[in-house]
C-alpha cells in the first residue's frame, strides 16, 4: 500500500483484516475514499461503516470474476443507465 498517512494506511490494513476484503475490494475502497468518507461523516460513521461492510461482503461469482468500476464521479442518478449516457458522462 502506498500511503504515507500512518493512520489512514493502518485504517485499511485494519479494515482490511477484520472485514476480509480481497486486493480489488481494498482498491476499491481507496480510490473511493473510504477513509475520508467515514472520517467527515461524525454523525453517520455507523452508516457508512455499515455500508462498506455491506460492499465488502457481496460474494456473488460477478465479484469474483470482474473487476468493478468506481464511477461515482459520473454523478449518475439511476442504478440503471443505457451505455450512451455512460459514455457521454466519460467524454464531458
Amino acid at each position: 500500500m502506498n500511503i504515507e498517512n500512518e493512520t489512514k494506511r493502518n485504517f485499511y490494513l485494519e479494515e482490511t483484516i477484520k472485514s476480509n476484503w480481497s486486493v480489488r475490494q481494498l482498491e476499491r475502497q481507496i480510490n473511493s475514499f473510504c477513509y475520508e468518507r467515514l472520517m467527515t461523516s461524525e454523525n453517520n460513521k455507523d452508516k457508512v461503516r455499515n455500508e462498506i461492510n455491506d460492499l465488502g461482503n457481496k460474494l456473488d461469482i460477478k465479484n469474483f470474476i470482474k473487476d468493478p468500476y468506481v464511477l461515482e464521479f459520473l454523478d449518475i442518478k439511476n442504478t440503471r443507465f443505457l451505455e450512451k449516457d455512460l459514455e457521454s458522462n466519460l467524454h464531458t
